[in-house]
């Protein structure tokens, strides 16, 4: 029997790398998740939800360049997400709760909403 290359589609490749980001940010590893989502721009350098995700990470470090750097990156790419998929709103997240007095960060957040 030959073996043939099997190979995600593009958008289910770039759902279950930002699933796995995601489940590692949510289960604490944060470090882990940032590799992740670094990996998945190594691939897919304007995909918008990988610079969001990733800013979360670094929020939930409490880096705020770094996090207003990727949301930065996220609102330049914004029309890359996939069809039908739209980007959070960084307000109503709870790992972005110690930025909403940060100017910048609601100058973001609004231009992403």
């Amino acid at each position: 029997m030959q073996s043939k290359e099997h190979t995600l589609p593009k958008e289910l490749l770039l759902v279950v790398i930002d699933n796995l980001g995601m489940a590692y940010g949510l289960s604490g590893q944060l470090e882990i998740a940032k590799k992740v989502f670094e990996q998945g721009l190594q691939l897919f350098p304007e995909y918008p939800m990988f610079y969001y995700n990733l800013a979360c990470a670094f929020a939930e470090m409490d880096e705020l360049e770094n996090t207003l750097s990727n949301l930065e990156l996220c609102l330049k790419y914004k029309d890359n997400v996939i069809k039908g998929e739209q980007i959070p709103n960084p307000t109503n997240d709870s790992s972005f709760e110690r930025y909403l007095n940060n100017e910048r960060f609601l100058d973001i957040a609004k231009k992403l909403s």
